[in-house]
């Protein structure tokens, strides 16, 4: 095999893997996508609920669960009661 047989080979082959990539990740896609939006849910609950429960501002929501997280970042240190 000469080099540009080989050259051209290996170009086809690689664009070949490229493109096998890109449609299997299609098979894959509707899963992803679902599975996205069950994690932006989840992670929206924290905010929408206490606006609903308490009437609180999605700002003050947003401080709230900013300074839990903050808090908690100090607890868990070992040697500490």
């Amino acid at each position: 095999m000469t080099t540009a047989a080989a050259n051209r080979y290996t170009h086809r082959m690689l664009l070949f893997m490229v493109k096998k990539a890109f449609f299997d990740m299609w098979d894959n896609f509707l899963a992803v996508i679902i599975l996205n939006l069950g994690f932006i849910l989840l992670l929206m609950i924290p905010i929408w609920l206490p606006t609903v429960v308490v009437g609180a501002s999605v700002f003050v929501a947003f401080l709230v669960q900013a300074v839990g997280l903050l808090k908690d970042r100090g607890c868990a240190q070992p040697g500490q009661n």
